[in-house]
């Protein structure tokens, strides 16, 4: 997703209202459809990456993305919720 204002994230979350959008830059918002826009921006550059100090500490916030590994094929994935030591 892109707001109008040109700040690049995943959405994380959609209820009836509203979407949730992370941006790059770890700030999360929450607003109508109206303020946001889908965007063919690739994942690699949308997404939060985890922070050197949480990777450190093994801390996941929710939201930071990374990837696993399925039968030699990659994917994507967006950490649903917070922990420590294991991904949930």
């Amino acid at each position: 997703m892109e707001s109008k204002d040109g700040n690049v994230g995943i959405v994380t979350g959609v209820n009836k209202k509203t979407i949730n959008v992370t941006y790059t830059s770890h700030r999360s918002v929450q607003g109508p459809p109206e303020l946001f826009k889908s965007t063919d921006i690739p994942f690699e550059q949308a997404r939060s990456k985890r922070k050197k100090s949480n990777i450190e500490t093994d801390f996941w916030y929710t939201v930071y993305s990374g990837y696993f590994k399925n039968k030699g094929e990659v994917h994507e994935v967006v950490i649903g919720q917070i922990t420590r030591g294991n991904v949930i």
